[in-house]
């Protein structure tokens, strides 16, 4: 019994031992190992710190706005899938920003061509009233001087006590004289009216203009024996299809404009040249010539650089009409002190 009681204790105490050798042997053991395992927590820690750092300020960078951007694609294969799916949304918002930037760039200067636009329109709406206006006023005036002649001579004959025959045979020429010279105002405005709305009609013909300018010169120097009118024109006949009515007012308009604006002692050119089937007709006198700022306003209605010349100064309003009716150009060229040539282009086919 006293022999099995020690060999229990003998175990026990071996037992007690062993334990306590164990207890040491896995403290030495943590006090070993335990810095390992805390470096390599720290390594591991930065390993997955560093990388969701860069992420987390390449982030915030794209969200203020720097889509040109990009995150480091060498981070770690375990980030690389994410890396270039925000690198690949900073590609996009870049292209939607350069896109929004082009868009915002076109829309201005869309808007600022139509504003542009606008104002040349309110620009034009304004002139054309001023010059409605105007027109009104000239048209007042016109109307104004014969009527107040033809009311005048209808109460100078109608008070008079014992009128004869000849008294009412003056009055009523005047009257008459009067009234012709408002029909024919009458007929200009008319014409420029018609042109305004296309309405204006032609009845063109295939005609010889040389020929036309011939005659007309002939008519105009017997009118005006003291002047010489000079024609040059081409040696082979020139034809142009036109309207001979209106083609005769439109030379009209220019001969009259160039006898009233010159002295009587200075010829008149007139010269008649063809090229690429176009004709060109110049006009030219030696009078005082135009103004470079009133050579601008030479084809409106009622212009009249001289205030007491006759006309209703509306011949070369209506020429430009009739010269454009045709498809062709006129213009003006001026010096002061060495006279004017107005120049028309016509086509010498038909047009349309």
């Amino acid at each position: 019994m006293s022999r099995q009681s020690r060999m229990v204790s003998a175990t026990n105490a071996r037992i007690e031992a062993l334990n306590s050798a164990i207890v040491w042997f896995s403290v030495i053991l943590c006090l070993l190992v335990g810095p390992f395992i805390v470096f390599g927590c720290v390594w591991l820690f930065n390993q997955l710190y560093q990388p969701l750092t860069v992420i987390q300020s390449g982030t915030q960078v794209i969200a203020s706005g720097n889509y040109n951007f990009r995150l480091p694609e060498n981070l770690d294969r375990e980030f690389d899938s994410l890396v270039q799916s925000l690198n690949q949304m900073a590609q996009q918002l870049a292209e939607h920003a350069q896109q929004q930037d082009t868009m915002r760039t076109q829309l201005q200067y869309e808007v600022d061509q139509r504003t542009s636009e606008l104002t040349e329109a309110n620009k034009q709406l304004t002139l054309l009233d001023a010059r409605r206006k105007q027109f009104i006023a000239d048209i007042s005036h016109e109307l104004r001087t014969p009527l107040t002649i033809i009311r005048g001579e209808a109460q100078v004959t109608l008070r008079q006590n014992n009128p004869v025959i000849d008294d009412y045979r003056g009055a009523l020429q005047t009257v008459l004289d009067q009234v012709v010279s408002l029909s024919l105002l009458v007929d200009d405005l008319l014409l420029l009216a018609r042109a305004e709305i296309n309405q204006l009609r032609l009845y063109p013909d295939t005609i010889r203009v040389d020929a036309l300018i011939e005659n007309q010169l002939d008519h105009w120097q017997r009118k005006f024996p003291q002047r010489e009118f000079q024609f040059t024109r081409p040696e082979a006949e020139t034809r142009i299809y036109a309207d001979e009515q209106r083609l005769q007012q439109i030379l009209t308009v220019l001969l009259d404009n160039a006898t009233r604006y010159s002295p009587a002692d200075t010829p008149v050119d007139v010269t008649l040249t063809e090229k690429d089937k176009w004709v060109e007709l110049r006009v030219r006198d030696y009078g005082e010539g135009i103004s470079p700022s009133d050579v601008q306003y030479i084809f409106e209605r009622f212009v009249r650089f001289r205030p007491r010349t006759e006309g209703s100064g509306l011949g070369l309003s209506i020429a430009r009409v009739l010269v454009e009716a045709h498809h062709g150009d006129i213009q003006v060229e001026s010096e002061l002190g060495r006279g004017s040539v107005f120049i028309v282009k016509l086509p010498q086919e038909a047009v349309g």
